[in-house]
């Protein structure tokens, strides 16, 4: 059986709106940046982009206590513990502003010598920057505790006001800078102003529709030890998954800058940001549902249930994109990078995007760990992937080039969904003498790899076109009648005849 329909319906439903969160910046981005950089000098835009990066970083060095309120939260709500839901809250708010503060502190005092000595600031923007820095500085308590805020809201699955005030403070966040430069404001502590107040803006509409609905209000106060064990236990370690994860997924690149000619690292990065891009769908799915698998109870038949129907789920979801750019791969790359760089960069992307499946499909197993509250199994697996895959690019990359570093790159993916997948099931998973479900999971595989390299063939644009409405339909006819239970047959039919307005013979 499947999971129950209201459930389903939030689950889709919190997907939905986390795309929306995390596509609309990216296209009022697109649309804002290149005339901000026409206003106010790529100088300062540089600045502002650095801005941009250390207050997006800073959220992924809150020691884990964002994810940690939402983990200790959505426990306490399935359990019909509202009040202990709050003070777990409360607890996470206030180590966060402390936590913000200190920070603040740090770069301030850091600030004359970030200016002088690390950023090569250009002389005439060093009095600029000097003011800028201490004003961003003082960002960074909002940052945290809005991080803080939006566990909150996820714990509660309240997607739909958590990312319109998201999408809001976005539209802002390019918006400000621009409409300052253009009344001629487009200094940098004009704009780093800009980001100050969008920071405070946002802390303070969280901050509000916490208190509206659930009845959240902070005020400083000494948390028991038993709640701050609780909270940093499991923090402590997703901090270090925060901080060895990304340093796995920069790895190849900071690696080709000392192995092939600076020429090449541009090819192999322009279809490893499209192979990113693709990840958007996977993380809104996996935000929406952490707080959810955060209530299931270990090696019962629910939590069994709800990882196979993730499973299926991110199947449907990515093997339709996978299938479609890796028909169009190769006459795409040579439209976008010429016929000297395009078949190579093909090749990249078709590696990479072959990878991402298997990365979007860890993203399950992976998000059940984290939300059953063992970070550490996460952190531990990152680590020991370093020196490994270090190796791998090293010796691949020294062999093929940029195609061998796409090959390590899709085979990491291969291992690390193979690996987090059985630390799923043994630690979480199974019960007694319940047997690996090897049927259902390698026949989807098995399809998938036959018309993952079938639509891999085609060099000009008329196969390409073919075999990208083909491979895609075949998988679509296939999901739907192997991969989607009855029941989600018929929602999905009804869905879309209301949509279509058709109606039943």
């Amino acid at each position: 059986m499947s999971l129950a329909a209201p459930r389903q319906h939030r689950l889709l439903s919190g997907t939905a709106w986390n795309l929306f969160g995390l596509v609309l910046p990216l296209l009022v981005a697109v649309v804002t940046i290149p005339w901000l950089i026409r206003l106010v000098g790529l100088d300062r835009f540089g600045f502002l982009a650095l801005a941009w990066v250390l207050v997006g970083y800073t959220s992924l060095l809150d020691l884990g206590i964002g994810k940690a309120v939402i983990r200790t939260m959505a426990a306490r709500l399935a359990l019909a513990d509202e009040p202990g839901a709050l003070e777990r809250g409360r607890v996470g708010l206030v180590f966060l502003g402390m936590l913000g503060l200190l920070m603040a502190a740090l770069l301030a005092l850091a600030s004359g010598l970030l200016v002088e000595k690390v950023l090569k600031v250009p002389d005439g923007l060093v009095a600029e920057a000097a003011v800028a820095l201490p004003l961003l500085a003082a960002s960074l308590p909002f940052v945290l505790v809005t991080g803080g805020y939006v566990g909150v809201m996820s714990a509660y699955q309240d997607f739909k006001p958590m990312n319109l005030i998201r999408a809001a403070l976005s539209l802002l966040t390019y918006l400000s800078p621009l409409l300052l430069a253009l009344a001629g404001h487009g200094s940098l502590p004009g704009l780093v102003l800009a980001v100050l107040g969008v920071r405070v803006l946002g802390t303070a509409c969280y901050g509000l529709v916490c208190w509206r609905r659930y009845g959240l209000s902070v005020r400083p106060f000494v948390p028991p030890v038993p709640l701050m064990r609780e909270i940093f236990s499991l923090g402590g370690w997703m901090t270090v998954s925060n901080l060895v994860g990304p340093l796995v997924s920069y790895l190849d690149r900071l690696m080709l800058g000392t192995l092939v000619p600076l020429q090449s690292v541009g090819v192999y990065a322009a279809p490893y940001d499209l192979m990113q891009r693709l990840l958007m769908v996977p993380y809104a799915l996996m935000a929406a549902w952490f707080p959810q698998a955060a209530g299931l109870r270990p090696s019962s038949p629910e939590i069994g249930q709800a990882l196979a129907d993730m499973l299926r789920w991110l199947l449907c979801a990515m093997v339709p994109l996978v299938l479609f750019i890796c028909a169009i791969a190769h006459p795409a790359m040579v439209l976008w990078l010429g016929a000297d760089q395009g078949p190579v960069a093909a090749q990249v992307l078709q590696l990479l995007v072959a990878g991402l499946l298997f990365n979007a499909l860890a993203q399950g197993p992976a998000t059940l760990i984290l939300a059953a509250g063992h970070p550490r199994r996460i952190a531990m697996l990152h680590m020991a992937q370093v020196p490994l895959f270090a190796t791998l690019l090293w010796a691949l990359t020294s062999a093929f080039g940029i195609v061998g570093t796409a090959m390590a790159v899709a085979l990491r993916f291969v291992l690390d969904a193979g690996a987090v997948s059985a630390l799923a099931w043994f630690d979480l998973v199974r019960m007694p003498g319940q047997q690996l479900p090897w049927r259902s999971g390698v026949l989807p595989l098995a399809v998938c790899g036959l018309l993952l390299g079938a639509s891999q063939l085609p060099r000009d644009w008329v196969a390409s076109a073919i075999m990208a409405v083909l491979a895609p339909g075949l998988w679509l006819v296939y999901a739907w009648t192997s991969l989607l239970e009855a029941s989600e047959r018929q929602r999905s039919a009804a869905w879309l005849r209301q949509r279509w307005h058709v109606t039943s013979p």
